[in-house]
């Protein structure tokens, strides 16, 4: 099943019913396992198109903490999505485009195989084999980005190689792939790995004189900026000028702004914690429940892909095969190895990683073939691996819910809460410092409630250890409004506690706001009213 020596071309009916059925069945798949009810949604993905499209940001203080300031581009999408359509007809439509990555994993795959019906359907099951992986079966259909983004990454993939497949005999092709990877990194800054390993194999795997592999390089970088200034360009610009930093809140410690602690704030939890775990990682994270996720999982692909990589390098090293290895095998196993390496140092977060979960079973079958060249050793190794894959494959359940006919959200606002034209309201939300110990989100609710208010995020532990920030005691100092508490039913009264810190007592008067078929472990929500008292 290797390539022909010859440019292949998939059979263009074929190439057709792969794209509609990936999509007609990753639409029906996001409607079986249900819509997306994650914690990531209910904080930031639906809040800030809202913000964007109502300038909320001068209105509203950090009611989504950090994750406020993330580009919200590629949020409006499931924005639209939610406020246009029946939940279960956006949810379908979501998970069809989402679907676009199998083909497009697919269409990669037939790169690396002979011209033939065989190959093609070969080429099928690497696609299909690669859907089948926790990331994919707990990401189709959600609004948290990694599979929409995965579009661009896939297609800058396909196109760098197309380009060095006809032998560089086009540079659009390669400006092409650049702006594609630039336009998927502004929209998602957590897939920037795949850049690092596209520019390394570039420079590195292309079986090129070196001028001419660093002029590639360059090229590619120069339109990876320009795709990165696209789909993010106007939002950079829009942090500049109100905090002095394009990233903001992320890293402060190069621009300094007075808005946030002049530190590189990541999240730091699934790292690497030695360097044994880091050379070994795939041992830990693959059958280790949440070495690299949150959701507990089992998925073996990277251990194997680690083990064939060492055993080609003890090949090269002690046996000094002859055996050539075809260019384009070379820069996909380069660029496949160093987004991993990338990857790790920079996230460790297996989620960010989904689109090389999906590569690795033609990592596999290109590893397989350098390290044995008898034909039979080969389908053995290769049906061997696939089956224990698919066989030992595991994953724990997304935060997903059942599908309504009528809201997406399903809570119920009391009217009520309509005859207060102005208020300020003090919501609970997540502590930078600590990511464990986070409320419940409830900035969804936000867009639903009166357009004049003003909301607050406030740091909140559930444990109590709460610190009030300087920006939000001046806020509630100066507010000639009337000042409300938002937070989870059963984190209301810690709330109550917490405000007497910043002299707020609580009036008695609150609205309970029903979660009909809302969040997973979310208890109905709270809207306390309270008012200043003197010491």
């Amino acid at each position: 099943m290797r390539r022909s020596s010859q440019p292949q071309n998939s059979a263009a009916p074929l190439n057709y019913y792969v794209l509609v059925g990936a999509m007609l069945l990753c639409g029906l798949l996001t409607l079986l396992l249900g819509k997306d009810l994650s914690w990531d949604l209910a904080n930031y993905h639906f809040y800030n198109p809202y913000a964007l499209l109502h300038f909320r940001y001068n209105m509203d203080y950090w009611p989504a903490a950090l994750q406020t300031f993330f580009n919200p581009t590629l949020d409006l999408l499931m924005y639209f999505l939610i406020n246009t359509f029946k939940p279960i007809t956006a949810g379908f439509m979501l998970g069809a485009i989402q679907g676009i990555t199998v083909w497009l994993t697919w269409r990669i795959a037939l790169l690396f195989l002979a011209n033939s019906q065989h190959a093609r359907y070969f080429a099928l099951l690497l696609a299909i084999l690669g859907a089948y992986c926790p990331q994919f079966l707990t990401g189709i259909g959600m609004t948290l980005g990694d599979l929409t983004v995965g579009i661009f990454v896939l297609a800058s993939i396909y196109t760098t190689l197309s380009f060095l497949k006809t032998h560089a005999s086009n540079t659009f092709s390669l400006y092409l792939s650049g702006l594609l990877m630039g336009i998927g990194i502004g929209l998602k800054l957590t897939v920037i790995f795949y850049l690092f390993g596209i520019e390394i194999a570039l420079l590195l795997g292309a079986s090129l004189q070196f001028k001419q592999a660093l002029r590639y390089a360059i090229l590619f970088g120069i339109a990876a900026l320009i795709g990165i200034a696209i789909s993010s360009g106007y939002w950079m610009t829009i942090l500049w000028l109100k905090f002095h930093n394009p990233f903001f809140p992320l890293f402060n410690a190069i621009f300094q702004s007075p808005d946030f602690p002049a530190i590189n704030w990541h999240d730091a939890r699934f790292a690497p914690s030695t360097a044994w775990q880091a050379i070994f990682f795939p041992f830990y994270f693959s059958m280790n429940n949440h070495a690299s996720f949150d959701i507990a999982y089992r998925d073996l692909r990277f251990v194997f892909a680690l083990v064939f990589f060492l055993l080609l390098g003890l090949k090269w090293l002690f046996i000094r095969t002859k055996q050539l290895v075809n260019p384009l095998d070379k820069w996909f196993l380069l660029f496949f190895l160093m987004s991993y390496i990338a990857w790790e140092i920079i996230f460790s977060f297996m989620r960010y990683a989904v689109i090389l979960e999906m590569l690795t079973p033609l990592a596999l079958y290109l590893l397989i073939n350098q390290i044995s060249s008898r034909i039979w050793t080969r389908r053995i190794l290769l049906a061997a691996t696939y089956y224990t894959i698919a066989f030992t494959m595991a994953t724990g359940a997304a935060e997903r819910g059942k599908w309504a006919t009528d809201s997406y959200f399903g809570f119920q606002i009391p009217p009520s809460i309509n005859t207060t034209k102005n208020a300020v309201v003090l919501l609970t939300t997540l502590n930078y410092k600590r990511m464990m110990g986070a409320p419940l989100s409830i900035t969804y609710l936000i867009p639903f409630l009166p357009k004049a208010w003003h909301f607050v995020g406030v740091p909140f532990y559930t444990d109590a250890s709460n610190v009030w920030p300087a920006d939000i005691k001046k806020i509630i100092a100066e507010t000639k409004d009337p000042i409300y508490l938002l937070a989870a039913k059963d984190s209301m009264q810690q709330f109550i506690v917490m405000s007497a810190d910043v002299q707020l007592k609580n009036t008695g008067n609150c609205h309970e706001i029903k979660i009909a078929h809302g969040f997973r472990r979310q208890t109905d929500v709270l809207l306390c009213q309270v008012k200043k008292f003197s010491r």
